[in-house]
C-alpha cells in the first residue's frame, strides 16, 4: 500500500468544502437612513446611542440604576435599562415556509441595548418570548477591545459589559429554557461579547437552542464557562439548527469540558456552513467547531483557529463523536491541535457515528492515541478523509506512543483515507484490533 495522499481527492474535497462557507450569503441589511433614525429615536427616548437607558450605569460589569436612583424617571419601574425592540412584519421569508406572509415577523434589533432586551425577555418572560423571532439590522458593538493579542484584555476587563446567553438551564431547579424561535443575524457582526463565569453551563451568544440561528458573525468576543461553551451556542439540542454562522477572532474556553468555536455540544440538531477562526481551550472534549457531537449532523464547517487542551478528546473540528446518530461530513481543519490523549486533526475520539469527506492540514500533537484524521476510532465508519499536517506523539513512555498518519488507535471501519508520508513517516494506523481498514493504492 502506498501511503501518499491522492491529489485528485484533495482537490475534490477542498472544492466541495468551499461551497457555502462564505459568511452573510443571501442576507438582508437596512438602509443607513433607517439605522440613523433608530439612533436618534433611542437618544430622544432617554437611551444612549447604543440603546442603554441613561438612568442606569455600568459599575464593575454590573448594570444597575445609578446611585441614589430608585426608578427610571423616563421609562418608569418597568424599565430594565434596555431599549425595547419593535416587532414588525418582514419583507422576506424568515421562517422558510416558501411564502412571505403574516407569519414572517420579528423583533428588529438595531443596537446593543435591544440585543440585551431580547435576551432578557427570552430568559425572564419565557412563555411569551421563547419562540419569538429576531433579526439584526446592522453591526453591533457591545464592548471594544475585549481581546488583546488573541487573549482576554485583562487591563480593561473591569469595564466590560457582561453578556447573558439566550436560553439556559436553571441549575437549581434543573428546568430547561431553550430558545425555539428564529434569530437571523442577516450577515451582520456582533462585536465584543464578554462572559466569564466558570461555574456556568451552556454559554455563548445562545446558551440553549432548539430553534434556528443563522447568518450571524461573532467577533472579538470572550466566552468562559464550566461546560457546553461555544461562540455561537452552548448546546444545540434536538431540532436546533445553526447555519452560516462564524466565530471570528474570538476566544472560547471551558474550565471542564465541551468547548467549541461555534458550539459546545450538538445534541441532536444540525450545524451547517459554520466556521471558527479563534482559539478554543478546555480540559476535555474540545473542538475547533464543536466540542462534542452527541447526536445530529455537522456538515460543511471549518476551523482555522488553535485548539488546545490539558486533557483528552481534542480535535480540529470536533473533540468527540458519541452515538450512531452522530455525523461529521465535508468539514476541515487547518489550525494546530494540542492535547494529551485522543487527539486528531479532524476528530479526537470517534466512539461511534460516521465521518466522511473531511481533511486536516494542521499540526497535531498529543501524548497517546494521536492521528492526522482521528486520535481513536471505535464503532462506525470514517471514509474519504486525509491529513497533510505534521503528527507528533510526545509520550514519556515509548510503549504508549500510539500515533498514526490517519489514526492512532483503530477498532472501527476506515475506508479510503490517506496521509502525507512527507509529513509523517510512520504507519497509517498505529494500533488496530479490528483490521477494518481499506485503502486503494495511488501514486
Amino acid at each position: 500500500m502506498r501511503r501518499r495522499i491522492r491529489k485528485g481527492l484533495a482537490v475534490l474535497l477542498t472544492a466541495t468544502m468551499v461551497v457555502g462557507l462564505m459568511p452573510g450569503a443571501g442576507t438582508i441589511k437596512v438602509s443607513a437612513a433607517e439605522g440613523e433614525a433608530s439612533v436618534s429615536a433611542a437618544t430622544a427616548e432617554g437611551y444612549d446611542e447604543n440603546g442603554f437607558c441613561t438612568s442606569y450605569e455600568l459599575t464593575n460589569g454590573t448594570w444597575a440604576l445609578k446611585s441614589g436612583v430608585t426608578a427610571c424617571a423616563t421609562h418608569g419601574e418597568a424599565c430594565n435599562g434596555y431599549q425595547p425592540a419593535v416587532e414588525e412584519l418582514l419583507d422576506y421569508d424568515i421562517n422558510g415556509d416558501g411564502t412571505t406572509d403574516a407569519n414572517d415577523k420579528a423583533y428588529k434589533i438595531t443596537n446593543a441595548g435591544q440585543l440585551y432586551w431580547f435576551a432578557d425577555k427570552v430568559n425572564n418572560d419565557y412563555e411569551n418570548y421563547k419562540d419569538k423571532n429576531a433579526v439584526l439590522t446592522t453591526n453591533i458593538t457591545v464592548n471594544e477591545g475585549v481581546l488583546s493579542g488573541g487573549e482576554l484584555n485583562t487591563t480593561n476587563e473591569g469595564t466590560f459589559r457582561s453578556w447573558t446567553p439566550i436560553g439556559y438551564l436553571d441549575l437549581d431547579t434543573k428546568v430547561q429554557y431553550p430558545f425555539s424561535g428564529i434569530f437571523d443575524g442577516a450577515g451582520n457582526k456582533i462585536n465584543g461579547l464578554y462572559f466569564k463565569d466558570d461555574s456556568k453551563l451552556r454559554v455563548g451568544l445562545f446558551g440553549f437552542n432548539i430553534g434556528s440561528i443563522k447568518n450571524v458573525n461573532i467577533v472579538d468576543s470572550y466566552f468562559s464557562g464550566k461546560s457546553q461553551v461555544g461562540g455561537v451556542c452552548g448546546l444545540n439540542d434536538t431540532d436546533g439548527n445553526i447555519k452560516t454562522c462564524n466565530n471570528i477572532d474570538s476566544f472560547v474556553k471551558s474550565s471542564n469540558q465541551n468547548a467549541g468555536g461555534v458550539c459546545g455540544v450538538n445534541g441532536g440538531g444540525t450545524i451547517t456552513d459554520c466556521n471558527n477562526t479563534g482559539e478554543v481551550q478546555g480540559s476535555s472534549h474540545v473542538g475547533g467547531v464543536c466540542g462534542s457531537i452527541n447526536s445530529g449532523l455537522v456538515i460543511n464547517c471549518g476551523n482555522t483557529g488553535k485548539v488546545t487542551s490539558t486533557g483528552e478528546r481534542v480535535g480540529g473540528v470536533c473533540g468527540m463523536l458519541f452515538t450512531s446518530s452522530s455525523s461529521l461530513e465535508t468539514s476541515y481543519n487547518t489550525g494546530d491541535v494540542q492535547g494529551s490523549s485522543y487527539v486528531g486533526g479532524v476528530c479526537g475520539y470517534r466512539y461511534n457515528g460516521n465521518i466522511d469527506n473531511c481533511y486536516n492540514t494542521g499540526n497535531i500533537t498529543g501524548t497517546s492515541k494521536v492521528g492526522g484524521v482521528c486520535g481513536a476510532i471505535y464503532t462506525g465508519q470514517t471514509s474519504n478523509c486525509y491529513s497533510t499536517g505534521n503528527v507528533t506523539c510526545d509520550a514519556s513512555d515509548a510503549s504508549n506512543a500510539t500515533v498514526g498518519g490517519v489514526c492512532g488507535y483503530q477498532n472501527g471501519a476506515i475506508k479510503n483515507c490517506y496521509y502525507d508520508t512527507g509529513k509523517f513517516t510512520g504507519k497509517a494506523i498505529h494500533t488496530s484490533i479490528s483490521h477494518h481498514f481499506r485503502s486503494e493504492e495511488h501514486t
